[in-house]
């Protein structure tokens, strides 16, 4: 499958030129607006031509426009287009994907082990629309989910994981993980430059403004807090990837030195047979290349994420960190020293004034609220927006006293907000800032219920095969582990179903399916 994405970009010079030519001339002869239309229906078409040919093509250019959703609503050529670009990606990799399906005799769609909760959780949503305030709200919030389940069918039936995983000596190439590896990477890496390339530029947004100087991260999201969790969940899967390897080269150093089996059972070896690496780059054989694009994706996506200055997303990565650290080593009690240790070494650095004073404030900050009625608390710049919150907590408590079981509808926060709106603060920013709180107000105590079960579900099995995996298979479920805790805790404070930033969450719920199936098989 992989060679055929790349035969399709062979034999194709005179073409390239032609159209090249073609495009050209109708650039010099139509007006500015005339040009950029033919510019964007030609790139469509060959998005069509690759999508068809390999649906595969289709989810890489998805997942890197989908994050410009926000930016093209703002920006007026992109604004009359019927839906987003990464939408309108997204929708042709289905229909390409829906006719491969259909191509096959044998038409069945690929089961995976969480699929069931999340089946569930969705049918707890539908029935919230029942009674729900706002009908296409509720739908738009339905189909983000049914685009979490499309996207992690789509991923498990393109690129079947068993047919590597029964190679000799019980190693696979794990060119498919690799592939889905590199598709998340790319639009993060991309999102993290632009990110620290607006924190350190002379002019931006004057609400973004800190520190005097510099201005808060936003990418293509135009709003630093959805910035900040997604730069955050790929710098926890690289830093995973990154100690997994690590541990696992130590590993095998040390067996090596008491002349025991270097290659272990369930090891993912994905560059051990490149001749071009062992000849020029035998350093970076086996996972060291691997390892070493980790380290540069995690550089950028943590730079970003520090320069989004948003609170929700730190809080999110340090929860994400601590669970890596507690499950990095095998022996758990490795995991709470290690855990210990850095607790010690954070509180005395603290202490001790080694944190930079502008990230002390405005940690602090967060805790500067009085426990008393929001109409006798003085706003100030400083508060201001975590009284904001409280305020949207409160109507979310309202709503859900009101409709228990199944809510206000999903998706109908905002649409039921004014009824439950406290004092002076009469406007909703579209959701309630805390999305526990947001979906017992939305689909009640059953709704985050079903919530709850599913990502139980994910976090559980992600743990339960730490145990049996090893080499790649392990760093990845580790970062994954801290992807799941970073979107869980920052989910206390926001929303990060936006942006279209469910359908990588789709991607990388489908990752995880896709190791767990790779050592279901092997075993």
């Amino acid at each position: 499958m992989l060679n055929r994405m790349a035969d399709l970009l062979r034999g194709q010079s005179l073409w390239g030129l032609a159209v090249a030519v073609f495009v050209g001339g109708l650039v010099a002869l139509l007006p500015l607006v005339g040009s950029a239309g033919v510019l964007v229906a030609l790139l469509g078409a060959g998005f069509l031509v690759l999508t068809l040919r390999q649906p595969l093509w289709g989810l890489a250019i998805t997942l890197i426009l989908a994050p410009f959703g926000a930016w093209e609503a703002q920006t007026p050529f992109f604004a009359g287009l019927p839906l987003p670009l990464g939408q309108l990606a997204w929708l042709g990799t289905c229909v390409a994907w829906v006719f491969v399906w259909l191509g096959r005799k044998k038409r069945t769609l690929p089961q995976f082990r969480v699929q069931r909760p999340l089946v569930l959780f969705i049918f707890i949503t539908l029935l919230s629309l029942l009674s729900t305030e706002s009908m296409s709200l509720g739908a738009k919030e339905v189909i983000k989910w049914l685009e979490i389940l499309v996207a992690i069918w789509l991923v498990i039936d393109l690129l079947p994981i068993e047919t590597e995983a029964t190679t000799k000596e019980g190693q696979g190439s794990g060119r498919p993980i690799l592939l889905v590896l590199g598709m998340v990477a790319i639009p993060a890496v991309i999102q993290g430059g632009l990110g620290i390339a607006q924190f350190i530029q002379v002019d931006g947004p004057e609400s973004f403004l800190i520190l005097g100087r510099f201005y808060r991260a936003y990418g293509t999201f135009q709003q630093p807090n959805p910035f900040g969790g997604f730069m955050a969940w790929h710098g926890l899967l690289a830093l995973g990837i990154i100690l997994g390897l690590l541990s696992q080269e130590k590993r095998e150093e040390r067996r090596e030195k008491r002349d025991e089996p270097t290659v272990t059972r369930h090891a993912l070896r994905v560059t051990r047979h490149s001749p071009f690496l062992d000849q020029y780059l035998p350093f970076l054989s086996q996972n060291w290349l691997i390892w070493l694009l980790a380290v540069g994706v995690a550089g950028i996506t943590l730079g970003g994420m520090i320069a989004s200055w948003s609170r929700g997303a730190w809080l999110g990565f340090a929860a994400g960190c601590v669970a890596v650290g507690f499950f990095w080593p095998r022996q758990r009690w490795w995991g709470v020293a290690l855990l210990g240790l850095g607790a010690i070494v954070a509180l005395g650095a603290w202490q001790a004034g080694l944190v930079p004073d502008s990230i002390v404030a405005r940690v602090a900050s967060a805790t500067e609220v009085e426990i008393r009625p929001l109409r006798d608390i003085e706003l100030t710049n400083n508060n201001y927006a975590v009284l904001e919150r409280l305020a949207f907590w409160q109507a979310a408590v309202g709503m859900t006293e009101q409709n228990l079981w199944l809510g206000v509808g999903f998706g109908a926060y905002d649409a039921a907000y004014t009824q439950f709106a406290p004092a002076d603060w009469p406007n909703s920013l579209g959701h309630a800032h805390n999305y526990y709180l947001n979906l017992v107000a939305e689909i009640g105590i059953l709704g985050l219920i079903g919530y709850v079960v599913f990502w139980t579900a994910v976090v559980w099995q992600n743990i339960r095969f730490l145990s049996q995996t090893s080499g790649l298979e392990r760093a990845i479920l580790l970062g994954l582990l801290g992807c799941w805790t970073a979107l869980s805790v920052h989910h206390l404070v926001d929303k990060l179903y936006v942006n279209n930033m469910y359908i990588h969450i789709g991607v990388l719920l489908a990752l995880q399916q896709m190791v767990v199936r790779f050592e279901a098989v092997r075993q």
